[in-house]
């Protein structure tokens, strides 16, 4: 594969033969000062690999940290285009790329990619280029310190497995035995001194235009010049490139994620989403894109672990109102605490006007106070006080002996004095939310001499056989015991937080605790706001994912 990308001087033999690059040959790397001409020589580039058809595929990656190669994102063989605004998709090209060099490498069964390619060329796994716009700034961002070596590796691994490093850079900083890996080098507008690093000897510095550089062809250095990657407007020139038939041969495109992810966006890309009985969809993975879901089907115990303004309270709105709609008879009972959280998620919630809320919180604390418990004209259940709690569910069958197993007796309304239904025989099951520390520990529990079983334990068994729904809101750190309970009681856990700082410092007792930190760490970037991990706890899988955002 040899690609035209200009003409070169050669006065030995008083001519100007075409300059081209073999990138199955050796990596380019390219440096030059503001405008001289290295992003101009990649888009030529970009649009060479597509008019070459030596190859029946090609992918190409990009990373680009100039913010020059937008208008390319969407040519055909693209099949990833990111800039720097966000260090996870950044981690998904390097490993997007590392899994697709190690398939070529299957492929070829231990030979060379060039020479499969001589001998059996339908048989040929892709080609692959991964440019990285402006190396210095990649290199020079404390995020990205451990992909040096990433890329170290797919320098000096990736010739021999179909896989061609592009680089450009205003100099050669950062790059030191980098350098090395590139057999082609070009300098556009540098100084004398650059010129020598990037080639290794004294170079003479061509004339100041754009796109006049030096190209090392062969065993000697040419000034030459770059051809132009297109006629007129760049928009009309790429247009040609981007018709339905050529955009239709790559399905592997990775996109970027919105800033935020509401249904509208979720539906774009999976319609019909949201329309599952028994699945709750919160997210969308952030490697494939696939539809995150809690099964409630399967997984009647959730716990959500995270730190404060992460977005725990929109997952629970999220869940509840998928909850809500689906299941218009469940009957919703909510333990909180002194912070008065839960109240923000409910049916019924406070005013907007301050001082009309500041007053319901007022009448709301003095209700509790009296009675342990309010019940709303919505029928959701309210209470802040754990041994009320309990008394709750003994009264009512949801855990112990006593009573019908599901609530399915009944719980006292505070208007009438009389006594109503809270769940029945018409389907309907009731879902717990508890955010109160104090319902872990079983010091609370009246009859914990008769039965030591712990009340986590209990009410999950109750909820088993009822096909009840419990919800455990921002769970903290416990004792050892309290946590094995909980572990196995857990069906899937959602963690709002950077995972490997998490592990590593206050989520060595969560239900992640036997994770290694510092693999988390290697793994995974650091979350946005929005985004989390699921991790479904009887099949130990760990999903990172972009959290839907909840409606209204």
């Amino acid at each position: 594969m040899e690609l035209l990308m200009g003409i070169y001087d050669a006065p030995e033999a008083q001519a100007q033969p075409l300059f081209r690059v073999e990138p199955l040959k050796s990596h380019i790397a390219v440096f030059g000062t503001s405008m001289s001409g290295k992003t101009t020589f990649v888009k030529t580039l970009l649009l060479r690999l597509h008019e070459d058809r030596s190859q029946e595929q090609e992918e190409i990656y990009i990373i680009d940290f100039g913010g020059s190669l937008g208008l390319f994102e969407k040519l055909p063989n693209v099949c990833a285009y990111f800039d720097n605004s966000s260090e996870e998709n950044i981690k998904r090209v390097f490993q997007e790329v590392e899994k697709r060099v190690k398939s070529n490498a299957d492929s070829l069964g231990g030979r060379s990619y060039p020479e499969v390619l001589r001998e059996k060329k339908a048989a040929c796994p892709p080609h692959l280029t991964f440019i990285i716009e402006n190396v210095s700034g990649f290199l020079a961002d404390d995020r990205y310190e451990t992909y040096r070596e990433n890329l170290i590796r797919l320098c000096r691994d990736g010739l021999s497995k179909g896989l061609t490093v592009v680089v450009t850079g205003g100099d050669t900083a950062g790059m030191g035995r980098l350098l090395s890996y590139f057999g082609q080098k070009i300098g556009f507008s540098l100084s004398a001194d650059q010129y020598s690093e990037v080639f290794g000897c004294r170079v003479n510095p061509p004339m100041r235009l754009p796109g006049r550089g030096v190209a090392n062809i062969g065993s000697r250095n040419y000034e030459f010049q770059c051809f132009l990657p297109h006629e007129g407007r760049e928009e009309d020139a790429l247009r040609s490139y981007l018709n339905p038939d050529l955009s239709s041969r790559n399905r592997k495109r990775m996109t970027a994620f919105p800033k935020v992810l509401d249904m509208t966006e979720l539906r774009r890309e999976h319609p019909g989403a949201g329309s599952e009985e028994d699945r709750v969809v919160v997210g969308l993975d952030y490697y494939d894109h696939t539809q995150v879901v809690w099964d409630h089907s399967r997984s009647r115990c959730v716990g959500i672990y995270g730190k404060r303004g992460f977005g725990k309270t929109n997952l629970l709105k999220l869940m509840l109102a998928h909850l809500r709609r689906r299941y218009p008879r469940h009957r919703f009972v909510y333990l909180d605490d002194g912070r008065l959280q839960l109240r923000r998620i409910m049916t019924e919630p406070f005013p907007a006007d301050r001082k009309a809320a500041e007053k319901m919180r007022d009448q709301e604390r003095a209700r509790l106070k009296q009675n342990g418990y309010i019940c709303f004209p919505s029928g959701e259940i309210y209470m802040t006080d754990v041994e009320r709690f309990w008394e709750f569910l003994t009264v009512n069958g949801y855990v112990g002996t006593s009573g019908t197993h599901g609530g399915y007796q009944v719980g006292q309304e505070e208007t009438g004095g009389g006594m109503k239904p809270l769940a029945g025989a018409d389907g309907s099951r009731t879902v717990f939310i508890v955010d109160n520390k104090s319902f872990y520990p079983r010091g609370f529990v009246p009859d914990y001499h008769r039965d030591p079983t712990p009340p986590l334990e209990r009410l999950v068994s109750g909820a088993d056989e009822a096909e009840n729904l419990l919800i455990l809101a921002d769970i903290r750190p416990m004792e050892r015991e309290h946590n094995e309970t909980l572990h196995r009681m857990l069906g899937v856990a959602f963690l709002l937080d950077n995972i490997g700082e998490f592990v590593a410092d206050r989520g060595s007792k969560s239900v992640f605790g036997e994770m290694d930190a510092k693999e988390l760490k290697s793994l995974y970037a650091k979350c946005e706001l929005g985004d989390g991990y699921c991790y479904q706890i009887e099949e130990d899988e760990l999903k990172k994912l972009k959290f839907l955002k909840a409606q209204g």
